[in-house]
Protein backbone atom coordinates (compact mmCIF):
# COMPACT_ATOMS: atom_id res chain seq x y z
CA UNK A 1 0.00 0.00 0.00
CA UNK A 2 1.15 3.43 -0.39
CA UNK A 3 1.24 4.91 2.46
CA UNK A 4 2.28 9.18 1.34
CA UNK A 5 4.27 10.77 -1.47
CA UNK A 6 6.91 13.43 -0.94
CA UNK A 7 7.53 15.65 -3.96
CA UNK A 8 10.16 18.80 -4.29
CA UNK A 9 10.80 20.98 -7.28
CA UNK A 10 8.48 18.72 -9.69
CA UNK A 11 7.09 20.40 -12.02
CA UNK A 12 4.36 23.08 -9.76
CA UNK A 13 5.57 21.34 -6.51
CA UNK A 14 8.01 23.44 -5.03
CA UNK A 15 7.79 20.94 -2.38
CA UNK A 16 4.51 18.92 -1.13
CA UNK A 17 3.15 15.89 1.00
CA UNK A 18 0.63 13.83 0.83
CA UNK A 19 -0.35 11.44 3.17
CA UNK A 20 -2.76 8.60 1.86
CA UNK A 21 -5.55 6.53 3.13
CA UNK A 22 -6.78 2.99 2.95
CA UNK A 23 -8.86 1.89 0.08
CA UNK A 24 -9.60 4.77 -2.32
CA UNK A 25 -7.61 8.52 -2.51
CA UNK A 26 -9.24 11.11 -4.95
CA UNK A 27 -7.01 14.00 -5.38
CA UNK A 28 -9.85 17.24 -6.08
CA UNK A 29 -8.73 20.51 -6.48
CA UNK A 30 -8.95 23.82 -9.05
CA UNK A 31 -7.33 23.98 -12.20
CA UNK A 32 -3.54 24.08 -12.23
CA UNK A 33 -3.38 23.57 -8.61
CA UNK A 34 -1.06 20.36 -9.23
CA UNK A 35 -3.38 17.26 -9.24
CA UNK A 36 -2.11 15.90 -12.81
CA UNK A 37 1.80 17.22 -11.40
CA UNK A 38 1.20 14.38 -8.36
CA UNK A 39 0.03 11.51 -10.43
CA UNK A 40 3.16 12.56 -13.39
CA UNK A 41 5.31 12.47 -9.92
CA UNK A 42 4.32 9.03 -8.95
CA UNK A 43 4.56 7.79 -13.03
CA UNK A 44 8.25 9.57 -12.62
CA UNK A 45 9.07 6.98 -10.03
CA UNK A 46 6.86 4.07 -11.27
CA UNK A 47 7.62 3.95 -14.94
CA UNK A 48 10.54 6.38 -15.31
CA UNK A 49 8.38 8.55 -17.32
CA UNK A 50 8.48 11.88 -18.45
CA UNK A 51 11.76 11.90 -19.16
CA UNK A 52 14.58 14.92 -19.25
CA UNK A 53 14.23 18.00 -18.07
CA UNK A 54 10.69 18.49 -18.14
CA UNK A 55 9.74 17.41 -14.82
CA UNK A 56 11.80 20.19 -13.21
CA UNK A 57 10.05 22.75 -11.17
CA UNK A 58 9.99 26.34 -13.34
CA UNK A 59 11.37 28.60 -10.78
CA UNK A 60 14.26 25.78 -9.81
CA UNK A 61 17.58 26.18 -10.65
CA UNK A 62 19.52 24.04 -13.14
CA UNK A 63 21.34 21.94 -10.18
CA UNK A 64 18.57 22.35 -7.63
CA UNK A 65 17.35 18.53 -6.94
CA UNK A 66 14.38 17.19 -8.47
CA UNK A 67 13.25 14.65 -5.62
CA UNK A 68 10.28 12.26 -4.86
CA UNK A 69 10.17 9.96 -2.42
CA UNK A 70 7.14 7.20 -1.88
CA UNK A 71 6.04 5.72 1.51
CA UNK A 72 5.09 1.75 1.18
CA UNK A 73 4.02 -0.64 3.26
CA UNK A 74 7.17 -2.92 2.06
CA UNK A 75 9.92 0.05 2.01
CA UNK A 76 10.15 3.38 0.18
CA UNK A 77 11.26 4.21 -2.63
CA UNK A 78 13.18 7.60 -3.58
CA UNK A 79 14.16 8.97 -7.03
CA UNK A 80 16.24 12.38 -7.08
CA UNK A 81 17.53 13.72 -10.97
CA UNK A 82 20.59 16.16 -10.32
CA UNK A 83 23.19 17.53 -12.99
CA UNK A 84 21.68 15.44 -15.89
CA UNK A 85 21.90 12.20 -13.66
CA UNK A 86 18.88 10.27 -12.40
CA UNK A 87 18.96 7.82 -9.46
CA UNK A 88 16.54 5.22 -7.82
CA UNK A 89 16.95 4.54 -4.28
CA UNK A 90 15.33 1.32 -2.24
CA UNK A 91 14.94 0.94 1.39
CA UNK A 92 13.17 -1.94 2.39
CA UNK A 93 13.37 -5.07 4.97
CA UNK A 94 16.29 -6.76 2.85
CA UNK A 95 18.23 -3.23 3.24
CA UNK A 96 19.12 -0.35 1.44
CA UNK A 97 19.70 -0.12 -2.63
CA UNK A 98 20.45 2.41 -5.20
CA UNK A 99 20.17 2.09 -8.75
CA UNK A 100 21.09 4.22 -11.89
CA UNK A 101 18.23 4.83 -13.71
CA UNK A 102 19.21 3.86 -17.88
CA UNK A 103 16.96 5.67 -20.66
CA UNK A 104 13.45 4.34 -19.77
CA UNK A 105 14.05 1.44 -17.69
CA UNK A 106 12.94 0.94 -14.10
CA UNK A 107 14.60 -1.21 -12.02
CA UNK A 108 12.76 -5.08 -11.59
CA UNK A 109 13.89 -4.20 -7.43
CA UNK A 110 11.32 -0.56 -7.71
CA UNK A 111 8.49 -2.38 -9.83
CA UNK A 112 8.68 -5.29 -7.56
CA UNK A 113 8.08 -3.18 -4.38
CA UNK A 114 5.44 -1.28 -5.80
CA UNK A 115 3.27 -4.12 -7.01
CA UNK A 116 0.79 -2.85 -9.41
CA UNK A 117 -1.22 -3.29 -12.38
CA UNK A 118 -2.45 -1.50 -14.54
CA UNK A 119 -6.35 -1.21 -12.39
CA UNK A 120 -4.83 0.85 -9.65
CA UNK A 121 -4.56 4.32 -11.03
CA UNK A 122 -6.76 6.01 -12.81
CA UNK A 123 -7.00 9.43 -14.48
CA UNK A 124 -9.41 12.16 -15.39
CA UNK A 125 -9.46 11.42 -19.07
CA UNK A 126 -9.81 7.53 -18.62
CA UNK A 127 -12.96 5.53 -19.26
CA UNK A 128 -14.59 4.78 -15.77
CA UNK A 129 -13.30 1.83 -14.65
CA UNK A 130 -15.79 -1.80 -15.51
CA UNK A 131 -18.38 0.24 -16.25
CA UNK A 132 -17.59 0.99 -20.17
CA UNK A 133 -16.35 -2.94 -20.37
CA UNK A 134 -18.69 -5.70 -21.64
CA UNK A 135 -19.63 -8.31 -19.14
CA UNK A 136 -16.64 -10.64 -20.42
CA UNK A 137 -14.03 -7.97 -19.82
CA UNK A 138 -15.24 -7.20 -16.66
CA UNK A 139 -15.44 -10.96 -15.83
CA UNK A 140 -11.72 -11.39 -17.10
CA UNK A 141 -10.48 -7.97 -15.35
CA UNK A 142 -11.70 -9.18 -11.55
CA UNK A 143 -10.53 -13.02 -12.39
CA UNK A 144 -6.89 -10.73 -13.19
CA UNK A 145 -7.36 -9.07 -9.71
CA UNK A 146 -7.92 -12.01 -7.90
CA UNK A 147 -5.62 -14.51 -9.79
CA UNK A 148 -8.05 -16.58 -10.98
CA UNK A 149 -6.57 -16.39 -14.90
CA UNK A 150 -4.48 -18.85 -13.84
CA UNK A 151 -7.42 -20.97 -14.72
CA UNK A 152 -7.59 -19.79 -18.33
CA UNK A 153 -4.10 -20.16 -18.72
CA UNK A 154 -4.24 -23.67 -17.88
CA UNK A 155 -7.28 -24.47 -19.84
CA UNK A 156 -5.78 -22.70 -23.59
CA UNK A 157 -2.16 -25.09 -22.76
CA UNK A 158 -4.77 -27.80 -22.48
Amino acid sequence: MINSISITNFQSHKESFIEFCNGLNIITGSSDSGKSGILRSFRWVYENRPSGDSIRNWSCKKEDIVFVKIELSEGNVYKERINGKTKYFLESKGGSQEFEAFKSDVPQEIIDIFNLSEFNIQTQHEPYFLLNDSPGEVAKKLNSLVGLDIIDTIFKKS
